[in-house]
């Protein structure tokens, strides 16, 4: 298989709950006397500075506790960014070859915001003790129906990580009436409601997921980039709306992108339907997508812009195809609408 088809169908495009550039954030920590907790849910890769000290030792890029010299272990909390149904969590321990720790284990909790939570808090075992190799990438894979808010990393007995990463389902939030349903104008590609990115046909500078983010982008990288196109053609990816809704409006946001922006976009839609794709239908759906309406045809974009373009159409959408023509890169992309049920 080609790289680029390596790009286009093997992709996983999971959304990490512990990123802390989308909300998540460590509020607990039996110790961090080597290297603070807060860095575990870093979106960048770890880096090593062989040459750098701080006041307690040498500087390293994650979560590290003191040498224990008691029975017992350590632990943080972290506070997912969105409620999560589980699938699959990640142990980085890259750099940490003599200080990681021998095994790991994962609690989860779902709790109501306006609750306390603590390490007496109750707490269900989702990963049991599971040993973890150092300088290393410790992929594990949960079967759970529970949804969780925050989780609990036990590291036994102590030691350093350099990253963890939570992958799953995002559990939508809203939960309207159909009386107010009428009324609502929501962001139908929200990474918050679970929106999702299904294919895209480059992804060389950054993630499509950039583009569902909520909050504004913060430079070039936290957005969506294509390397430079040498062949005929264009790139696009495609997304998997929250829910199907009706489109009043899409907003496309070239932020940070001054001489690598797309010269043109189009958007195209798939029409409601009630079945819902299984993941082995995806070529099928790449290839389909081809032929969908087209919602928005080629127009023009600029550098550095925010472009709002009023759509009126009384049809449910399912999922968008973004087309930018010919390669670039765009930090965000919103489309506005009213959400139906499935």
């Amino acid at each position: 298989m080609s790289q680029l088809e390596k790009n286009i169908y093997c992709e996983n495009f999971s959304i990490n709950a512990a990123d802390s550039s989308l909300g998540a954030e460590v509020i607990f920590c039996t110790d961090e006397f080597f290297a603070p907790a807060y860095r575990i849910l870093l979106p960048t890769e770890p880096k090593f500075l062989p040459d750098y000290y701080d006041e307690n030792g040498k500087w390293m890029d994650g979560w590290e506790t003191k040498r224990r010299r008691s029975t017992g272990f350590d632990c943080c909390i972290i506070k997912l960014a969105y409620p999560c149904l589980v699938k699959k969590i990640c142990i980085e321990t890259t750099y940490f070859i003599g200080n990681s720790p021998m095994a790991i284990s994962v609690d989860s909790l779902y709790i109501d915001k306006n609750l306390v939570v603590d390490t007496r808090s109750d707490w269900v075992n989702v990963l049991g003790y599971e040993r973890v190799d150092c300088n290393s990438i410790n992929e594990f894979s949960l079967s759970t129906n529970l949804i969780s808010t925050h989780i609990k990393l036990n590291i036994y007995p102590d030691g350093g990580i350099a990253r963890i990463k939570v992958f799953g389902d995002i559990q939508r939030k809203l939960n309207y009436t159909s009386k107010e349903n009428d009324k609502t104008n929501e962001n139908l590609l929200c990474i918050s409601n679970g929106a999702k990115v299904i294919a895209c046909s480059d992804n060389h500078y950054g993630s499509p997921i950039n583009l569902l983010k909520s909050t504004p982008a913060i430079n070039m990288g936290d957005g969506w980039e294509t390397r430079r196109r040498r062949t005929p053609g264009n790139d696009w990816c495609i997304f998997s709306l929250f829910n199907p809704g009706e489109i009043n409006a899409f907003e496309l946001d070239t932020s940070f992108f001054k001489g690598n922006y797309p010269s043109h976009c189009s958007i195209q839609g798939l029409t409601y339907t009630k079945y819902k794709l299984p993941q082995e239908y995806k070529k099928l759906l790449i290839y389909e997508s081809m032929f969908w309406d087209t919602l928005v045809p080629k127009i023009m974009l600029a550098a550095n812009n925010q472009l709002k373009i009023s759509y009126n159409d009384k049809s449910s959408y399912t999922h968008i195809r973004l087309n930018i023509y010919p390669d670039g890169g765009l930090s965000r992309f919103k489309v506005w609408g009213k959400f139906n049920e499935w």
